[in-house]
């Protein structure tokens, strides 16, 4: 399939539209005085299953022909995509099967259930429940949604930029978190055709630092990566995103593993929101000086906010970032 363009970005956002919330895009007068810039937060948190993957989620499977549907949807997921995957099929009248890592948290399992969704946990990790999907999409016949190597998926998570582009055009610098690539490529496809100029800079945590480390070698090279908290950052990445991400992307940053559980008490504290780990990744690489901010007007996407409520409780005991 070809790489997504400005324009499969634009029809995606005509064909959801109504379908997902326009997130706000909040100003930050708080990390303003940290950074030195002018920061804006995205909140995609708020969106309907708590996170920007239903954007990509509903673009595909609205694009999907009757008999593909009839056959029924399968992806893999960390857990967000899924939540998607869940909801576009309930609308469309068709059944989703979800594949998970096992100990995938409890309230985004539940969440896929209630919306109608059997739920297979298989795998230590993304990669593994990937493989497991694939092999029974491919015994039961059932139509494979990628959480980010289809283009379709992808324009539909670039959304996000042209609702930030609409609301604030001056921006000029986009701190995105980038899991297995399709938020991040999406979003520059937008941002690179509007404003050629600014700066897309994605964020991954030393633990799982594959982009990283894959963008400055030009090529797919073995990462080895550890647990994470941010599970929707964790993982490898594949051959159709890269080449599109290594060409829209200017740079990837890293954070620590403490930094991403002190800037959610930090969104709370300050703007009274919540983000899963994998949702404040950007917002921490500002905080902690990551990315140079002072003097420019920074979007930072706050990616979801899907967390239980054993895991906040620790990273709210953490207490916020720089008071």
């Amino acid at each position: 399939m070809l790489d997504p363009t400005v324009h499969d970005v634009f029809r995606a956002a005509h064909a959801i539209r109504g379908l997902v919330r326009e997130t706000p895009l909040d100003p930050s007068p708080a990390l303003d005085a940290i950074a030195g810039g002018n920061a804006f937060l995205k909140l995609e948190n708020l969106q309907l299953t708590g996170s920007f993957k239903l954007r990509g989620a509903l673009n595909c499977v609205l694009s999907l022909s009757a008999a593909e549907c009839a056959r029924g949807l399968l992806a893999a997921s960390s857990g967000n995509h899924a939540q998607g995957v869940a909801l576009a099929a309930r609308h469309l009248g068709c059944q989703a099967t979800v594949v998970v890592p096992r100990g995938t948290a409890l309230n985004k399992l539940e969440s896929c259930r209630r919306l109608g969704a059997e739920v297979i946990e298989a795998g230590r990790d993304y990669d593994e429940a990937e493989v497991a999907a694939r092999d029974m999409a491919a015994r039961r016949g059932a139509t494979l949604v990628h959480a980010f190597a289809d283009p379709r998926v992808i324009a539909g998570q670039g959304t996000v930029a042209l609702e930030m582009l609409a609301r604030e055009p001056d921006l000029d610098l986009f701190l995105v978190p980038a899991g297995g690539g399709g938020l991040i490529g999406g979003m520059a496809v937008a941002i690179k055709a509007v404003n050629p100029r600014a700066q897309v800079i994605g964020v991954q945590s030393f633990a799982s630092p594959v982009w990283y480390h894959c963008f400055r070698a030009g090529k797919l090279v073995d990462v080895p990566i550890q647990e994470s908290i941010a599970e929707g950052l964790h993982g490898g990445i594949s051959d159709p995103p890269f080449a599109l991400v290594s060409r829209v992307v200017d740079d990837f940053v890293l954070v620590e593993e403490e930094e991403i559980a002190r800037a959610i008490p930090w969104l709370v504290q300050n703007h009274r929101q919540l983000a899963e780990p994998s949702g404040a990744a950007a917002l921490a690489a500002a905080i902690y000086g990551r990315v140079a901010t002072a003097g420019r007007r920074v979007g930072i996407v706050i990616s979801g906010g899907n967390v239980d409520l054993a895991r906040l409780m620790g990273y709210l005991g953490s207490g916020g970032a720089l008071g």
